[in-house]
């Protein structure tokens, strides 16, 4: 399981957001975006939804959810992907801006590590597994960085 979060700067460059996930499961790939789902290079439109997906062993399922009462959902769009064993990704997306909450198993989860932290202690380990402290430097380690030409 990988899971990467894209930014753009706003247009007034004064900040930056997430504003798409792309999510690997195996040999499956999951784009989401605000008004599409892309699996596997196949755009799906909300109404396409729910859609599993997987293999013999592992079936994954990503549905849209419904938007709390209180929210407008002119500007909300809420996305889940459930992953098996009580785990799961809710991509909300709030005027074109992304979070996304991980809801997860030990089973699912017990090795991921990144940006967020290490599963289970929230511990930032760098890409090779050795603990920081600096949180600049943490930042800069998970950093993507674009393709070489």
């Amino acid at each position: 399981l990988d899971l990467h979060v894209r930014a753009t700067a706003h247009d007034t460059m004064e900040f930056s957001y997430f504003e798409s996930a792309a999510l690997r499961l195996g040999e499956h790939v999951v784009e989401v975006h605000q008004k599409e789902v892309i699996l596997d290079g196949v755009s799906y439109k909300t109404a396409d939804l729910p859609l599993a997906f997987g293999n013999d062993e592992f079936t994954y399922t990503i549905r849209e959810v419904p938007i709390p009462a209180h929210k407008n959902p002119k500007f909300h769009t809420y996305y889940e992907v459930d992953l098996n064993f009580d785990s799961r990704m809710l991509f909300k997306y709030f005027k074109g801006m992304l979070t996304v909450d991980v809801t997860g198993h030990q089973k699912d989860l017990s090795d991921a590590v990144g940006l967020m932290g290490q599963f289970g202690t929230g511990n930032m380990l760098d890409r090779t597994g050795k603990e920081m402290s600096d949180f600049i430097s943490f930042g800069y380690e998970w950093q993507g960085e674009a393709p070489s030409e």
